[in-house]
């Protein structure tokens, strides 16, 4: 069989464990202040991708509450800038002191 570059052997790999790319994964995480904001960029992060839920740590509810209530935004803006994400959900996780 013909040589296949690296990048789409991680595809694969990146999709079968994550369900998602690792163009998607990427552009989340190095587009995270533009997709939310810089002020909630800086107090919130993604931290994973799995069966199309993006999973996004805070150290305060409050910064949670905003996420919850701008999933939806968020979703369309990760599947524009990745050209179709998978992303379907946003899960939000607490951690005080993180």
């Amino acid at each position: 069989p013909d040589p296949v570059p690296v990048r789409e052997s991680l595809d694969a790999v990146m999709e079968r464990l994550s369900g998602a790319s690792v163009s998607t994964i990427e552009t989340v995480m190095d587009s995270w202040p533009a997709i939310v904001g810089h002020e909630l960029g800086s107090a919130t992060a993604p931290v994973k991708i799995a069966a199309g839920c993006l999973t996004v740590r805070t150290n305060d509810a409050i910064w949670a509450t905003e996420i919850r209530w701008l999933e939806a935004t968020i979703i369309e803006k990760v599947r524009a800038l990745s050209d179709g994400s998978t992303i379907d959900r946003v899960h939000v996780v607490v951690r005080p002191g993180s």
